[in-house]
């Protein structure tokens, strides 16, 4: 069976990208730290019918990793796509960002990009099957935002990892692309105040705040047949924020 990996697959894009792969008719391996976020998943996803296998992995750990991937190979299942979605943040000023805090965005964002992306594409390739490879990084690339300056970082050294692992693998007909969200309401940007969403809401071209959803149709555009000739892409989904002035 077709099968897709997605990380951070709790809460938040990660969820929204799960059921949406579910719903296309993959076996989903649903990855994440955070077990009752996926019991949850799963409890969503059963009511539908769809096939999502929760997994607890840490994507910091390359023999977590393997061990998903591992598992996949051993039900019979051939991966076709990883969404890699799993991300942390740290806010307030690059100057008061204690070394720790440091440590762990780096390690989760970029060390953590590194071993799933190239462990799923690795497998793709060992496949023959090709496959497609979709990393969320963030608008931050574009425009970086003082209080998430490692954050930012850790995003845009993610996008030259899609960019050179897509050109690496695409003879293998393994596609690797990276979506560049922002504006959207995850659990990771809380936006409490109504009227500091509100307010939000009207500086953005389209006017409102993006939904999880709206990046999962993202993810589903760039591993469908649609996008069969397109890699090494960055694919804006923000609601014209980067349009705007930091």
């Amino acid at each position: 069976m077709r099968a897709a990996v997605v990380t951070g697959a709790a809460s938040g894009i990660g969820k929204a990208v799960a059921l949406s792969l579910a719903a296309d008719g993959f076996a989903v391996y649903a990855t994440d730290i955070n077990d009752a976020g996926l019991d949850s998943l799963v409890t969503e996803s059963d009511k539908d019918g769809w096939t999502v296998w929760p997994r607890t992995m840490d994507v910091r750990e390359p023999a977590a990793v393997m061990g998903v991937l591992a598992d996949l190979i051993a039900h019979g299942d051939q991966l076709g796509v990883l969404a890699h979605c799993a991300g942390i943040t740290w806010r307030g000023s690059i100057l008061d960002m204690p070394l720790p805090d440091y440590d762990r965005v780096v390690s989760t964002n970029l060390t953590g990009s590194f071993v799933c992306l190239t462990a799923g594409a690795r497998l793709m390739v060992e496949q023959g099957l090709g496959g497609s490879i979709v990393a969320i990084t963030s608008v931050n690339v574009l425009r970086p935002l003082v209080p998430q300056a490692v954050y930012s970082a850790t995003k845009a050294a993610v996008d030259v990892l899609v960019r050179t692992l897509a050109v690496e693998v695409g003879s293998a007909g393994v596609r690797v692309n990276a979506i560049a969200a922002g504006g959207v309401d995850t659990p990771m940007n809380p936006r409490d105040r109504t009227d500091g969403r509100d307010q939000f809401a009207k500086r953005l071209p389209l006017g409102r705040i993006g939904q999880a959803q709206d990046i999962a149709d993202a993810v589903r555009f760039l591993v469908g047949d649609g996008a069969s000739y397109i890699t090494g892409a960055s694919l804006l989904v923000d609601g014209g924020l980067a349009q705007l002035r930091p």
